[in-house]
């Protein structure tokens, strides 16, 4: 099965970003990881300390903004890597 992934910046992103993987695990960890990236982006662009409630607060964001689909493998798929 493979799984597709639409990360949007922002709630109405037009170009959010989709990314076609393989396997789950795959899926799950580019997921994580970019999570991660795009939290630690704006804890140290942040002029402001962040506090664990604000850092849970922009993880449930990040999270919101992710739909991931499981893909028909016998159809074909424009790739938009």
């Amino acid at each position: 099965m493979n799984y597709k992934v639409t990360y949007a910046s922002f709630p109405l992103d037009e170009k959010p970003v989709i990314k076609i993987f393989d396997e789950h695990y795959e899926m799950e960890e580019w997921v994580h990881d970019e999570v991660q990236r795009r939290i630690e982006f704006q804890t140290q662009h942040s002029p402001f300390s962040i506090s664990e409630e604000d850092y849970k607060e922009m993880e449930d964001i990040e999270y919101a903004l992710i739909r991931i689909e499981e893909v028909n493998t016998n159809t074909i798929i424009k790739d938009f890597i």
